[in-house]
């Protein structure tokens, strides 16, 4: 019998691990940019390992270049009090896949590097009684 609270204690720890990730951030969770910053959102998830490739490898002049550059058609710059929801965790928590909380938004989702979530604040959550 105690085995199997164990086993079910251990698969719903996993579960609440997976659903908040490793870093804390829950899915589902809004998050409001509250300064004005040099913060974009990448349109495509590969792009958003680029500017930060260049800075493992030691890559020669042209190419480094090429390997670093992210279109500016592909970004968008975020201002001061868009919102943004986390919907998935990509990575092992690394990237997140946002969505723009804005009515004309060109773009379904867009990418985000979890450590830029630092720029943003947590909207609080409606509390349930």
């Amino acid at each position: 019998m105690s085995y199997i609270i164990k086993v079910t204690v251990f698969i719903f720890s996993l579960v609440m691990l997976t659903e908040e990730g490793i870093s804390g951030h829950v899915l589902g969770d809004k998050y409001k940019a509250d300064k004005h910053s040099t913060l974009v959102l990448y349109h495509y998830k590969k792009d958003v390992n680029k500017p930060w490739l260049t800075g493992d490898f030691d890559f020669p002049g042209i190419i480094s270049l090429y390997l670093v550059s992210v279109d500016s058609r592909d970004l968008y710059k975020v201002k001061k009090g868009d919102k943004i929801e986390l919907v998935e965790s990509l990575k092992e928590g690394d990237v997140y896949k946002v969505k723009l909380l804005k009515d004309n938004s060109r773009r379904p989702f867009y990418f985000l590097k979890s450590e830029d979530l630092k720029h943003f604040k947590l909207e609080e959550k409606p509390s349930s009684s």
